[in-house]
């Protein structure tokens, strides 16, 4: 303030200057003459401060138009206009993975390290009703992994457009850097990934009920999909609620519950690169499951996904089962496909800090002081594969396993809410899948895995 006092006085102590060089009486000069002289001086006082509130308006409107620049634990990198309605965020996250195989006699297995995901973000908002995502993939293999646009017409109504993850699989849709575990379970591999489509989406009864519905091209269980072969397109709804949310009962207020279905009409043709049917994997990624090669997809297709997720303070549980029902061909044979899979996992962070499915934020970082935040978890899961695909001749028991069982668990290291550390362990048994010879039983996967994540 006291620059814009500085020109102001001196204007005033050169008018009292002024005024006290004013001629007196005896120099011909009278009062009248005088007085005119003393306003001239007060005019000329008037306008200087006139100037310098100008200018001082001027200078806070230019800093109020003044864009923010933030860089943080929570926001990354971002740039925000003065009125919010413009903004643009640039973070990313990189997964640096180790995989230790072991009794892996009969189906030998190399032990890696590999960088799994490399993923620059690029999001923003643009004229305050409309959000935009566009995230690549650097890895080994470059790709566009989301592009989309959401229009946010109001909290119970927006409409998204693009490539994202589809409303379906409750792990699924649980962000990659958030996940308990290095793999996903058993039932993520029955569940569609990513798809191109339109999603209408909303919160609605106070929060207490999300839902979302679209039309996506139509991803394989466990597929990505960008293009479609087909003129079908897969319809996709899922709900989410809340239903005790405003009971005041603690405990039973966050627990979310969940239902997910899928109807699409799926066609492909006999050859292994255009027969539009999945292959499952388990936790080590390994494919434990595929048709055979001349079987391909001819028909309706369904989904159907109960889900649970319950925080209780540092505790939590997730638990979904799927099923999905593909018709499927081969040759003159064609037959309806049921396979299913479920999964219960638990957690508890030893260090007190609250459990949600958006990851864990450490009280005390790590650094003088603190130490992060600490989470044990263990899950358990299946998978069954319909006996009509061995019965129908699909594929065969003696090279693809009927079944997969596995356990896992493992420790979270959250260093801040950036860097996070992951040791896991996991044990998967399998039911057919191998020779007499070999006992019929695939061997059973052991596998740990390591992972050390920065996201910001």
């Amino acid at each position: 303030m006291h620059r814009y006092l500085t020109p102001t006085l001196s204007t005033f102590a050169a008018c009292m200057f002024s005024i006290a060089l004013l001629p007196g009486a005896d120099e011909g000069w009278n009062i009248e003459q005088r007085l005119q002289a003393l306003a001239q001086e007060v005019k000329l006082l008037n306008e200087a401060a006139g100037k310098n509130t100008a200018a001082s308006g001027a200078s806070s409107a230019s800093a109020g138009d003044a864009p923010r620049l933030t860089a943080n634990a929570k926001d990354g990198f971002s740039l925000v206009s003065a009125d919010g309605a413009y903004r643009l965020r640039l973070g990313g996250y990189a997964q640096f993975d180790g995989t230790y195989f072991f009794k892996d006699d009969v189906l030998p297995f190399s032990n890696t390290f590999t960088l799994s995901k490399v993923r620059p973000i690029i999001e923003g908002t643009l004229a305050k009703y409309f959000d935009f995502r566009i995230m690549f993939e650097l890895t080994a293999t470059p790709a566009l992994v989301d592009a989309y646009l959401t229009a946010n017409i109001d909290p119970a109504f927006k409409i998204t457009a693009g490539r994202f993850k589809v409303p379906f699989g409750l792990e699924m849709l649980q962000g990659d850097t958030n996940t308990a575990f290095v793999a996903r379970g058993l039932p993520s591999g029955l569940s569609p990934t990513r798809d191109a489509g339109f999603q209408v989406s909303g919160d609605v009864l106070n929060g207490a009920l999300n839902y979302a519905v679209g039309i996506f091209n139509g991803a394989v269980d466990g597929g990505n999909k960008a293009t479609d072969t087909n003129d079908d397109k897969d319809g996709i709804a899922r709900v989410w609620a809340t239903p005790f949310k405003d009971s005041g009962i603690d405990g039973l207020n966050t627990l979310n519950l969940g239902f997910a279905a899928s109807y699409g009409y799926e066609k492909g043709t006999g050859a292994v690169a255009t027969n539009n049917l999945p292959t499952y994997k388990t936790p080590g990624n390994n494919t434990f499951f595929t048709y055979d090669a001349t079987a391909f997809a001819k028909g309706n297709r369904t989904r159907y996904s109960p889900q649970l997720y319950w925080p209780i303070a540092s505790f939590d549980v997730m638990a979904e089962y799927i099923i999905t029902t593909q018709r499927i061909q081969e040759a003159a044979v064609s037959e309806d496909v049921s396979n299913r899979a479920w999964q219960i996992e638990v957690g508890y962070i030893l260090t007190g800090e609250k459990a949600t499915m958006k990851g864990v934020v450490p009280t005390n970082n790590m650094g003088p002081g603190g130490w992060g935040a600490l989470q044990v978890v263990a899950r358990a899961g299946a998978i069954t594969i319909d006996n009509a695909v061995y019965d129908n001749g699909f594929a065969a028991r003696t090279a693809q396993a009927s079944s997969a069982t596995a356990f896992g668990i493992g420790v979270n290291w959250f260093l801040n809410r950036n860097v996070k550390l992951q040791l896991n362990y996991d044990h998967t048994t399998f039911k057919d899948g191998a020779t007499a010879a070999l006992g019929n039983d695939r061997e059973s996967e052991k596998v740990i895995q390591t992972r050390v994540q920065f996201a910001f």
